[in-house]
């Protein structure tokens, strides 16, 4: 069956579900390719949400599913309507039609770079699930010619409103809103394990293989097709330069020893075709 090509990561995310369903019964299950293998509770708790079969996981969309798996491991007591309700209005604001670099694949990028974080300990089950629900509004509300942190401050606004009718507890909902809007300026701290590895996560991108790198930066370009040329090889210098400045980009210990020397070069490539 053909597969939309904007859907593809979430078949491909599907997919890493389903055989970290198959392979956690098996006692010589190989490393994960992404590092260290995730721990199984991951797995026992697909398997008591969505049952054995297969087939039953085959006709949930693997973000739909990730989010309700997410919102019950921070809220066990969560509200089936408001959980369902919240999860169709975050896929839509999502896929809006104008979004090119922050869509499905963006998230599913962030989840990859959590669980991959997850990994190592630099967070654990719970924390990776709160930052997986923050990375959901993240850019929930997204307009490329908002005024600096609109977007980040609505953002937050959405996400209390949803996870308070959803059941979370204050805590988790503030720690939330405090995760989205580090994303204004991304300046987490090192001491704030949680907030690093959402930085870390948001950021992963720079980090990325060429290609994807390359096309991540075509994308943001198409989102601001309606900026002159000039004026956004200006901007986005300002923003890249001041990326590339700081002593570091990353924050956890992972991500420094990993993906800080890539980001760095393909920081540097992007700087210079912007001058060009």
């Amino acid at each position: 069956m053909s597969v939309a090509p904007e859907l593809e990561h979430e078949r491909d995310y599907l997919a890493r579900a389903r055989t970290e369903l198959t392979a956690c019964s098996r006692p010589d299950r190989p490393a994960s390719p992404r590092g260290p293998r995730r721990p199984a509770r991951r797995a026992e708790r697909l398997t008591k949400w969505l049952g054995c079969a297969a087939d039953r996981m085959v006709v949930m969309p693997a973000l739909s599913t990730w989010w309700s798996l997410d919102v019950r491991a921070v809220a066990p007591q969560a509200h089936d309507y408001a959980v369902q309700r919240s999860g169709a209005d975050l896929l839509t604001r999502w896929t809006e039609p104008a979004r090119r670099y922050h869509t499905t694949r963006h998230l599913v990028e962030m989840f990859w770079a959590l669980e991959e974080l997850e990994a190592v300990g630099e967070i654990d089950d719970r924390q990776s699930s709160i930052a997986r629900l923050a990375a959901w509004f993240h850019d929930a509300v997204y307009h490329p010619g908002a005024s600096h942190g609109s977007n980040e401050a609505d953002s937050a606004a959405l996400a209390r409103d949803h996870l308070q009718q959803v059941g979370l507890v204050d805590d988790d909902i503030e720690a939330i809103e405090a995760m989205i809007q580090i994303t204004v300026n991304h300046d987490a701290h090192h001491e704030a394990p949680l907030e690093a590895a959402f930085q870390d996560a948001d950021l992963w991108i720079l980090s990325a293989p060429v290609e994807r790198f390359d096309g991540y930066c075509q994308q943001v370009r198409q989102e601001y097709s309606g900026v002159p040329d000039a004026a956004y090889q200006q901007g986005r210098s300002a923003i890249l330069e001041a990326l590339l400045h700081r002593d570091t980009i990353y924050r956890t210990s992972h991500a420094l020893h990993l993906w800080e020397t890539p980001a760095r070069i393909n920081l540097g490539r992007e700087l210079a075709r912007l001058r060009a």
